[in-house]
Parts: C-alpha cells; sequence; structure tokens
C-alpha cells in the first residue's frame, strides 16, 4: 500500500527524533564520565572551548529538528485531516523532551552541581504554545473587521454582513482547534489556550477598530456582535479579563451617549407638549374616549425603542439601560409634574426646578399660565386638565407592564448559567417610581377639585333658594352635571377613583350648606315643605346615579342619606317627630351642632324660635350628656361655622 507524504514525513521525524536522542545520550554519558573524572579539578578555557566544539553537532540536529516542529505549529489553523499524524508525532517529540528537560532538572538539583547537560532544558512545550499563540493573534487579527468597510457603508449592511462572516469564520476555527486538540496531552492545554488567545485579541481588534466614530447603529451592531462572541462563541467565564473590560468600555460608551439622547429627547418631548396646552388643537383621545397629550407617547415610545434595542443586544445591557431611563423618567417626571400644577392652577408662580441639581430645567410655563385671573382660560382648559391627569396613569400602567418584563427577564438570566457577566435585575427601582408617580398622580388630581368647585360655585350657590325651589330657568343640577361631565367623561379610572369621593363630599355638602345657611324660610306650608323635600330626594339621585356612572363606589349606604335625613327635618309634620328625627341624626353624626340644627329648622317656617331653640336642646342634649369621651367626627365638621 502506497503511504501518504505526511505519514512518511512524519515516519522519518520520528526516526531522526530517536537518532538524535540516541546521539545526545552518548554524549550526556560522556561528558557525565568527564565530570565525573574531574570532579575537583579546574577546567581550562581551552579545555571548555574544545569540550563544547566536540558535541556541536547533536546541537545543530536539536535546533533543526525543533525548526521542522516549529513550521508544523505554524501551519496549525491550516492542517488537514492527512497532517494529523505529523502533529502527532511533533506532539510525542516535544512531550518526550520535556519529560528529558524534567529529569535534567532534577539530576541538577539532586547531584547539586552545574548541569553537565547542554541546552537543557530546551522548553520545547513553552516554545511551540508561543508560535501557536502567534499564529492565533495573526488569524484573529484577519477575522476581525476592518475599519475601512465603515467608508464604504452607507445604511450599516456591510458592516453586518461583515460581521456575519467573521463570526462564521471564528466558529469554524474553534471547531478546527478542538479537533486538534484531541491529540494534545492535558499538560498543553492547548485548546483553553488557543481559545483564550484568539478572544483576546479579536476582542482587542474590534475595540482599537471601532471603538470610536460609531453612529447608533454601527455601535448596536458591533456591541451586539461583541457580547456575542463573548456569551456563546467563547463563552467567557471571567468578567474581570482584559476582553470583557473592552466590552464593558464599549457598553459605558453607549450608555452615555443613550443618557444624554433620552435626556433631550424627554426635554424636548415636554417643551412641545406644554405648548399643546395654550393651542388651538384638541389633545388625542383613545379607543375609550379616554384624552392624552403627546407626551406619555413620546416618552415612552423613546423608552419602549431603547429598552428594546438593549434586549436585542444582551439583557446584561437591557437592565442597565433600564437604570438611565428609569433615572432620566423620574427627573423629567418632577418637570411635568411642576408645570402640570402651575398649567391646572393657571399662576404665574415659576415651576420648581426637576430631576438633577444644575441638569434638567423645566421650561418656563409663560406661554401656558394666565397673567391674571381675568384673563380668558386656554380654549381646551378642561380638556388638557383632563389629559395631564390621564398621562400620569399611562405612564404608570406601562411601569408596572415593564416591571413584569424585568422580572421575566430576571427569570431567564438565572436559568442561563452560560455566562457570569450579566448583572442581577433589580424591581425595586421601578416599583419605587411607580410609587412616585402616584403620588404625583393624587397631588395633580387633587388641583382639579378647588377648579371643579370654582366652576360650579354659582350653582351650588344657588341650591336651597326661593329661585331653586321655583325652578326658574335651567336647573343648577343640571348644569353642575354638565360641567363635571366635561371633566370626568374623558378622565381614567385610576384618576377617577381618586377624585370621585371628594367630588361626591363636596356636592353632598354643598346641598347640607345651603340647608344649614338660612337660604331660604317657608311658610310653615306643607306642601312648600313637601316639596322642597320631594326636590332634594330627585337631586340627591340624580347625582348618585350620575356618579355610579363614573365609578363611585359608595358600598351599601348611600352617603346622599345625610341629605336626605337633613331634608327629612324640614318635611315632617309634628314636633314629636322632629325630636325623634332629630335624635336619630345626631346618633349617626354627634358632630352635628346646635346652630346647624337649629338653622335647618328655621327652614320650616312653622316654629317659633322658642320651639326650634327647645326642640335642639332637648334633642341634642340629651344624646351630649349620653356620650362620653371624645365626639365622632363626621361630614357635619366639614361645614363652614355660620
Amino acid at each position: 500500500m502506497e503511504r501518504r507524504p505526511s505519514a512518511n514525513q512524519s515516519d522519518n521525524l520520528w526516526r531522526n527524533y530517536k537518532k538524535l536522542q540516541q546521539l545526545e545520550t552518548w554524549r550526556d554519558g560522556i561528558l557525565h564520565d568527564i565530570h565525573e573524572e574531574l570532579a575537583g579539578v579546574d577546567e581550562t578555557n581551552v579545555e571548555t572551548k574544545i569540550r563544547k566544539e566536540s558535541f556541536q553537532g547533536a546541537e545543530h540536529e536539536s535546533n533543526s529538528m525543533f525548526e521542522q516542529i516549529r513550521q508544523v505549529f505554524m501551519r496549525l489553523s491550516s492542517l488537514k485531516t492527512y497532517d494529523r499524524h505529523l502533529l502527532e508525532t511533533c506532539i510525542r517529540i516535544v512531550d518526550s523532551e520535556e519529560r528529558r528537560d524534567n529529569e535534567s532538572t532534577a539530576n541538577g538539583t539532586e547531584h547539586d552541581g552545574p548541569s553537565v547537560t547542554p541546552g537543557r532544558p530546551k522548553r520545547w512545550r513553552e516554545k511551540c504554545l508561543d508560535v501557536i499563540k502567534s499564529e492565533v493573534s495573526k488569524r484573529a487579527s484577519e477575522t476581525a473587521p476592518s475599519h475601512d468597510i465603515l467608508e464604504e457603508d452607507k445604511d450599516g449592511s456591510r458592516l453586518l454582513q461583515r460581521l456575519t462572516k467573521a463570526r462564521d469564520a471564528i466558529l469554524k476555527d474553534l471547531e478546527h482547534a478542538k479537533d486538534l486538540s484531541q491529540l494534545f496531552t492535558e499538560e498543553w492545554d492547548m485548546y483553553n489556550i488557543y481559545v483564550m488567545t484568539y478572544y483576546e485579541n479579536v476582542m482587542s481588534q474590534m475595540h482599537d477598530r471601532f471603538s470610536f466614530e460609531l453612529n447608533q447603529t454601527e455601535t448596536v451592531q458591533v456591541l451586539s456582535w461583541m457580547i456575542l462572541c463573548r456569551d456563546r462563541v467563547f463563552n467567557c467565564q471571567n468578567a474581570d479579563c482584559k476582553p470583557c473590560q473592552m466590552i464593558v468600555q464599549l457598553q459605558d460608551k453607549f450608555l452615555r451617549e443613550k443618557s444624554v439622547h433620552i435626556h433631550e429627547w424627554m426635554e424636548n418631548a415636554l417643551k412641545r407638549d406644554i405648548s399643546d396646552w395654550r393651542s388651538e388643537e384638541r389633545p388625542t383621545a383613545d379607543h375609550s374616549g379616554a384624552l392624552y397629550s403627546h407626551f406619555p407617547v413620546d416618552i415612552l415610545q423613546l423608552l419602549e425603542e431603547n429598552m428594546r434595542q438593549a434586549k436585542d443586544i444582551s439583557l446584561e445591557l437591557h437592565g442597565q439601560i433600564s437604570k438611565v431611563c428609569l433615572k432620566e423618567l423620574d427627573a423629567i417626571m418632577e418637570s411635568y409634574t411642576a408645570n402640570a400644577k402651575s398649567y391646572i392652577n393657571q399662576d404665574q408662580a415659576k415651576p420648581a426646578q426637576g430631576g438633577r441639581a444644575h441638569h434638567r430645567v423645566s421650561p418656563p410655563l409663560r406661554h401656558g399660565a394666565r397673567k391674571n385671573s381675568k384673563e380668558q382660560r386656554p380654549t381646551h382648559f378642561e380638556k388638557y386638565v383632563v389629559a395631564l391627569l390621564n398621562n400620569f396613569d399611562r405612564i404608570t400602567g406601562r411601569l408596572r407592564e415593564m416591571t413584569k418584563e424585568v422580572g421575566e427577564a430576571q427569570k431567564q438570566l438565572t436559568e442561563d448559567s452560560r455566562n457570569n457577566n450579566n448583572m442581577q435585575l433589580d424591581e425595586e427601582p421601578m416599583q419605587k417610581l411607580i410609587q412616585k408617580v402616584e403620588t404625583q398622580t393624587k397631588v395633580c388630581s387633587r388641583l382639579l377639585l378647588p377648579k371643579l368647585m370654582n366652576d360650579i360655585n354659582s350653582e351650588l350657590a344657588t341650591l336651597l333658594t326661593p329661585n331653586w325651589l321655583t325652578g326658574n330657568g335651567r336647573e343648577a343640577v343640571d348644569t353642575m352635571c354638565d360641567v363635571m361631565t366635561s371633566y370626568l367623561r374623558h378622565l381614567r379610572e385610576p384618576v377617577r377613583t381618586w377624585l370621585m369621593p371628594a367630588i361626591e363630599e363636596m356636592l353632598i355638602v354643598g346641598y347640607m350648606k345651603g340647608l344649614t345657611d338660612k337660604r331660604i324660610t317657608l311658610k310653615g306650608d306643607m306642601k312648600d315643605r313637601q316639596s322642597l323635600f320631594d326636590k332634594i330626594c330627585r337631586e340627591c339621585q340624580q347625582l348618585e346615579k350620575f356618579l355610579e356612572e363614573f365609578s363611585v363606589v359608595n358600598g351599601q349606604i348611600s352617603r346622599w342619606d345625610v341629605v336626605r335625613e337633613l331634608a327629612s327635618l324640614v318635611q315632617v309634620s309634628d314636633q314629636q317627630t322632629v325630636n325623634t328625627e332629630l335624635i336619630v341624626l345626631a346618633n349617626k353624626y354627634p358632630d352635628i351642632t346646635d346652630k346647624q340644627a337649629r338653622h335647618v329648622l328655621k327652614v320650616r317656617g312653622d316654629f317659633t324660635k322658642a320651639q326650634v331653640k327647645t326642640i335642639v336642646s332637648t334633642s341634642l342634649g340629651k344624646k351630649r350628656r349620653s356620650v362620653k369621651g371624645q365626639k365622632k367626627v363626621t361630614i357635619f365638621s366639614r361645614l363652614p361655622s355660620t
């Protein structure tokens, strides 16, 4: 059978090595005998020179053989299958020489004298590994894409193709190295050395070639490629190694640029939104009819794009960009809250600075606030007030969704144990921001109540007046419902939940105040008292139904019963019943005052002052004597003193 050329070369190399081994054995034996013979005798320089020159042939043969071996290792990355015989022989020779180095070193130490074996230790394994590292470094440099491609690439497609091609080439090289590493003994640690050398050099080349002058798309492509190589190709577990630190540097650069971009985008989004508040353009309504301005749409779109982009690169970067986004969102929400408060209040106070000190300044609201209370409101003031409050809820809702996404990403990080460079994702900052935005929502929502009260104040002032009872003109309750509808119909449910109980109480107090302010005094006629009672009950029922449409949850007992019970004091026919009703009322509302009770009874018009005083002192006096300790505070304490 005809043998392959490499097999012949392998056999020849091994035979030559055995000859060299025999030659060096003879040389070492002769030198050892000479060393023993001349022990204690000083050797002249001439004798030393003669001894060394006498065996130069063996040294020459040794150097020549190592050169052949070195040439084989230089072709390691391109070795074909039939060259494996030659590589295996080279490894056997190097391992053999490594053992002889160790024996020579041990013998020299044992005899406690100078080594009599010339050229030892040869360190052929160390030199071969240096050759491997050198060749792998060259290969890595050839594989990494050149920076020149950026000058030719207009849309990033060529860079992406080149990165994909480089990744495929690396995978092929590593597979080849893994196959060849089976020929090496454990002492070589050949595959790990090959992989780390390749990793260090290819990342160094990428860092040197692409660390600067990259646009956003190119940065994402290069960073994604480097992280993919770290986590999936080279599977590096050492976060402190030089290549991983290079990736960290590029990530930090990416995060700094993103932080500036997000900051500027949010600032501009807020400025645009503030300008819209005074414009003729209506706020946007979603499918449910809830109103929004452009602000939450703009910033949420920005956050989602950046977080999605970071997630496409790595979960690690997704966690880092999430922190950047939350920090910037926290800052802009402070500015937004300050400006929203100024707009709702329509004052001229300067909005507070939000965000980082000397970094974020709230845009002035001169174009969004009235110069004085007589200046006309913006065209769509009520709608934008509602939109500003809804914006809070929209942002809070998206933050809750992001919290779930972070939890899922954290679960994936926990399950993925292939890379320990990934950071831990933390849900706590997001939860704190959600709580903060909810607090800001409540603060701004409370500012709506005075505005709403001011808009229906004239109607509340007409309650329980003669004109109200006779029904001249449009009913005040209808006007109040229309005004409240203009605010509430486009308000999202969570904001309504905070507002509606306060609005309901404001209306109830309005009716109670009408009864306790002596706005009307009837003539004592039962028909008039019944008409007043019936109208109060109708309007209570109308307002109850109106408020229920906006999801007010009152429980089983209506909060409007207190108005009906007060009106009942006007409606009942005899004094004894009034006494009983008033005692029952005082049991439920112990903080009702004598003056409030007297004013309600005076509305009837059929009791004298003395009778009213007697009824109140008798009914409330009994109750107060029976009550010990601090009185319960009820809605009557909300009534202004008269």
